[in-house]
């Protein structure tokens, strides 16, 4: 930027005055708002700097799906013009949601930091980021119908010998969209009443064999 003070006394130009011009990062000139000599004015882009050693991946989160994601979810990218390969994204590297809807979309900002990109990644690139809304674990499942609760404790009636239905004490964990994991009490393959499974309870108060109820 070069700028020129003019003289009242003589009327012409002083000697051009050169600036230092500092930028806030180091980083890559990408491009280039003005040419030497030419007037700007406050607020104007002289320079475009990008620091390609740390680049922000920005996405979209559905409203719908905000519920399943954790405070500080880990991610994944890819970059579509480099092919299938993932890069992953631990929580660490998670910024921030945004602050509020998108009304047209119904969508959440979503920001993370990659530090030390691949070198063919660019600024602006097309990526696709995937985030973690929980880990899969096996274990054994019920639907949450299944459960009865008898003075505190949870219980299902599991189908034996075809026909009749045995009362089992279960220990629980963990429940997700209308199934509860059972931890202990239950073995993986075992049936177990679900429609009608308070109807069992009750016919199970009989000294006689049950069996009713939808099993599952």
């Amino acid at each position: 930027l070069v700028a020129r003070r003019a003289s009242a006394d003589e009327g012409s130009y002083a000697r051009p005055l050169a600036l230092p011009l500092r930028a806030p990062i180091a980083g890559t000139v990408v491009a280039t708002g003005r040419v030497a000599g030419e007037s700007v004015e406050p607020g104007d882009e002289l320079l475009r700097i990008v620091a390609v050693e740390r680049l922000w991946i920005e996405g979209r989160v559905s409203e719908f799906d905000l519920g399943r994601l954790a405070t500080a979810p880990a991610a994944s990218v890819s970059f579509l013009g480099l092919g299938a390969e993932r890069v992953e994204l631990a929580s660490t590297d998670f910024l921030h949601f945004g602050s509020e809807i998108e009304p047209e979309s119904r969508t959440l900002l979503v920001r993370y930091v990659l530090a030390e990109p691949d070198p063919r990644v660019r600024p602006g690139m097309l990526a696709e980021l995937e985030l973690e809304s929980g880990r899969v674990v096996a274990a054994v499942a019920i639907p949450a119908e299944a459960l009865v609760h008898d003075q505190g404790t949870a219980t299902a009636y599991v189908m034996v010998n075809g026909e009749a239905f045995e009362r089992r004490e279960l220990e629980l964990g963990i429940q997700d969209g209308g199934w509860v994991e059972v931890r202990r009490g239950l073995a993986a393959g075992e049936r177990v009443a679900t429609r009608g499974a308070y109807p069992i309870k009750l016919a199970s108060l009989s000294p006689a064999a049950f069996g009713a109820g939808h099993a599952h």
